[in-house]
């Protein structure tokens, strides 16, 4: 027996890394093909088409084979699941920005509808659609996996009854430990605030930003024609690394009283008001300094409208009004953009894997031997689609219609409606936790309306 699930585990994961080690191929190859091929070329286009068939022909087959076993999903096979998806976004970004410096980029529909396509529009399309397809096929292996949770335990539920040697409650530990497997608790009320909020390491990294903002702006000051990019803003917003390692450090600095989850939304504000501010003030005392005002102005952009710098004011400007605003709000506005991803897109998700039953706690869900198992599946997908929330829009908000980001945007959508239902559909609530502490019940599903009004007559 014990052959015959490692034999099915093993075959998962080998099936999940050849997958995904041809999403990688396929990335590289698009990349290396991009860098020697002549101007609107639609060879890049043609190879990263046909690699990224062959890698999701390799994914199908994943998800139709991963249908037919028993064997519970383990945390590795989520993680060969997730990476086609996050190769197959960076490959899609790849395949724009190749179109984008080929010219062809949101003209190639119209010219393909036209009847006048240029060589590069068929491969270009064929490609954006293939990379669609394997990002959508990673994420029904993603639901599959996670629906495999409760799915592997009815059927060893199925086979245990069969054999008469377990009881239901055991078959309820396939999917969540026999007993809660909680993050010990670091601190509590008995802390004081800023213990709560940040560990001495965040407050030492805190004092290192705060060295390297003076540094950071020192190098910047030299970039008046913003070649630095997207590495600029870090030099300029310190505040942002701290916010987010204090987010992160809730994963093993679990609060007695608030948890793990709260913390973390938490401090992604807290964090990024404490540490912005006095960065700021720091950075906006210094950028007025004189000899950082002669940098400046030594490094101004020639243009034929105005001389300027890509950082900084204009010449003649106030320093203190144009940039202490943003060193100062806009500071505090990265940061805690930064932890609020930090707390969706990591805390949540590592916490529901890791350990399902602190998830479960906090969100008021039932931890009955009975339910346990269920709602470890809820909360995961509630993990997953949460950050949905965030994706979906700046998808569609940056793209137009002929744009492949809409369609990504609009099948995420769909994707993040059908895991609210299942997650509404499929959770138990604590009813009476609930009732006790005049916790809001929300929109209950059946079974739970119907075990609040059993609850309610036997009251009576």
């Amino acid at each position: 027996m014990n052959q015959g699930l490692t034999h099915a585990g093993v075959e998962r994961r080998s099936h999940g890394s050849g997958a995904v080690a041809l999403c990688v191929v396929a990335l590289l190859g698009t990349f290396a093909v991009a860098v020697v091929a002549p101007y609107q070329s639609p060879w890049p286009f043609v190879v990263a088409a046909a690699l990224h068939g062959c890698a999701l022909v390799w994914l199908v087959r994943t998800v139709r084979s991963g249908r037919r076993e028993e064997v519970a999903p383990r945390a590795i096979d989520f993680v060969w699941g997730a990476l086609p998806l996050v190769v197959g976004a960076v490959a899609l970004a790849l395949l724009l920005l190749i179109a984008q410096e080929s010219g062809i980029r949101g003209s190639a529909l119209p010219r393909v509808l036209s009847g006048e396509p240029l060589g590069a529009d068929y491969p270009y399309l064929i490609a954006l659609v293939t990379v669609v397809a394997v990002m959508a096929t990673a994420v029904v292996r993603l639901v599959s996996l996670v629906h495999g949770l409760p799915s592997a335990k009815a059927a060893s539920q199925r086979a245990e009854a069969a054999a008469g040697a377990a009881t239901e409650a055991v078959v309820g530990a396939l999917a969540v430990p026999a007993e809660p497997r909680t993050t010990v608790a670091v601190t509590s009320s008995d802390d004081s605030f800023w213990r709560r909020l940040m560990s001495p390491g965040a407050w030492v990294l805190f004092g290192i930003c705060v060295v390297l903002s003076i540094p950071g702006l020192w190098i910047v000051a030299a970039d008046y024609d913003g070649s630095l990019g997207l590495l600029g803003y870090p030099l300029f917003f310190m505040a942002a690394p701290v916010t987010a390692w204090a987010c992160l450090e809730s994963l093993w600095r679990r609060d007695r009283e608030l948890g793990v989850l709260f913390p973390a939304v938490g401090r992604s504000i807290v964090v990024a008001v404490v540490t912005a501010l006095p960065i700021g003030i720091l950075d906006t005392i210094f950028v007025q300094l004189p000899p950082f005002v002669d940098r400046v102005r030594s490094f101004q952009r020639p243009d034929e409208v105005y001389e300027g710098h890509s950082w900084f004011p204009l010449e003649g400007q106030s320093v203190l009004e144009s940039v202490g605003f943003d060193l100062t709000i806009g500071g505090m506005a990265i940061a805690g953009v930064v932890g609020l991803f930090t707390a969706v897109f990591v805390v949540l998700p590592v916490t529901a894997f890791r350990d399902p039953d602190q998830f479960i706690r906090e969100q008021g869900l039932s931890r009955a031997p009975e339910h346990r198992a269920r709602n470890a599946a809820v909360v995961r997908v509630l993990a997953l689609g949460l950050p949905l929330a965030f994706v979906v829009p700046a998808l569609l908000v940056n793209s137009n219609s002929d744009d492949p980001r809409r369609w990504i945007g609009i099948l995420l959508a769909v994707v993040g409606v059908l895991a609210g239902y299942y997650v509404w559909r499929n959770q138990r609530v604590d009813v009476a936790g609930r009732s006790a502490s005049g916790a809001p019940m929300g929109v209950l599903n059946p079974e739970d309306r119907a075990s609040l009004r059993r609850g309610e007559e036997g009251s009576d």
